[in-house]
């Protein structure tokens, strides 16, 4: 069900807006400034991790590309990346798709855009900002007696800051984010906007790592607090665990829990286990939804 898909954009939850409050569709979600899409099936939940672009080069990129097909189907994309010294860097990224539709059919004409802006400044291998913004919307063409018309808005912007005090591949490392969400020109409901805070405190070390992840944010859940931690005692043993505490806007409690356990074997194969539990809600907004 709907409690059983986790989708994160860059380490921040991506949340439920508009018309899928309760709900998130995937279908929905923007593409083009991903350059990775991590997908991890669990006992009882999908992760899905999108990563962003990232331009690593002192030379300038720029990209056009251009995509037709049947009934009309066409897209349009540019992007553009920089990367200075110290370590300033710039990415734009636009993207325009459209389709004619069929008439008579639900599938009328439909077109979207998207545009993110990607800006960084990291002064030292140690120390540094980023900022990142994304804008959605899509326009939906009316068909009578079958579709309604839908126009929809979404930005999506997220400000972090981050620090490893020693620089160098073992150690800790730090992060806050401030992460914004807001919908407008939505046909169905009215304007939105919410907000996250994220405190992450992670350490590394030669075969193990640690973290910690502190979020505040509004409805429906307006705390989480979350541990996990791995280790490789041997080149072929994975050992790992998570649990995760949240906190619900009337004061509903919500906990998950999972362990894992990996074996590298001979000629490529390997043996994996998982358990998870968890005592959640499954539709947080409505309050008769009790554990």
């Amino acid at each position: 069900g709907a409690a059983g898909l986790e989708v994160f954009w860059d380490g921040v939850p991506y949340l439920p807006m508009g018309r899928d409050s309760v709900v998130l569709d995937p279908a929905r979600i923007p593409l083009a400034a991903v350059a990775r899409v991590e997908v991890l099936p669990l006992p009882g939940l999908l992760r899905v991790d999108l990563v962003s672009r990232r331009h690593a080069s002192t030379h300038a990129h720029s990209a056009v590309g251009f995509l037709q097909g049947d009934r009309d189907m066409a897209r349009y994309m540019v992007s553009f990346a920089v990367r200075g010294r110290p370590g300033s860097g710039l990415t734009l990224v636009y993207d325009h798709r459209d389709l004619n539709g069929a008439q008579g059919t639900s599938s009328p004409g439909f077109a979207d855009d998207e545009i993110w802006v990607h800006a960084e400044y990291t002064p030292t291998p140690r120390l540094g900002v980023s900022y990142q913004i994304l804008s959605s919307s899509w326009q939906r063409d009316p068909e009578v007696d079958l579709v309604d018309r839908w126009t929809f808005k979404r930005r999506d912007g997220v400000l972090r800051f981050f620090a490893a005090p020693n620089g160098t591949v073992t150690g800790p490392r730090f992060q806050v984010a401030l992460a914004t969400t807001s919908i407008q020109g939505d046909s169905a409901v009215p304007d939105r906007s919410s907000y996250q805070i994220l405190f992450d405190a992670a350490h590394v070390w030669g075969r193990a790592r640690a973290s910690a992840t502190v979020r505040l944010a509004e409805r429906p859940r307006p705390f989480d607090m979350e541990g996990r931690i791995s280790w490789s005692p041997r080149r072929w043993v994975t050992l790992g665990g998570e649990a995760r505490h949240s906190r619900y806007w009337d004061g509903r409690p919500g906990r998950r829990a999972m362990a894992f356990g990996g074996i590298e074997l001979p000629q490529g194969l390997s043996i994996r286990g998982e358990m998870a539990w968890a005592n959640d809600l499954q539709a947080p907004l409505l309050a008769t939804d009790r554990l």
